[in-house]
């Protein structure tokens, strides 16, 4: 049994095709904005350690002079 559903076959798979190409890239969307975030958490834990580092040193120079 063959089943021909013509330019409307043609044009249901065209969208469905589309559709996961779609989800792919927002699957990819995804997986790199979780990344950002956990290299975002990571750059601000460094800069705070060098704020308080820097907030060490410039008590301490202030102290002494």
């Amino acid at each position: 049994m063959e089943f021909d559903f013509g330019p409307f076959g043609a044009f249901g798979t065209f969208v469905s095709g589309l559709m996961a190409i779609g989800a792919i890239i927002q699957l990819g969307l995804v997986i790199f904005l979780v990344i950002v975030l956990v290299d975002l958490r990571a750059f601000l834990r460094e800069g705070t350690r060098l704020m308080r580092r820097t907030d060490r040193f410039l008590s301490r120079k202030e102290s002494s002079e």
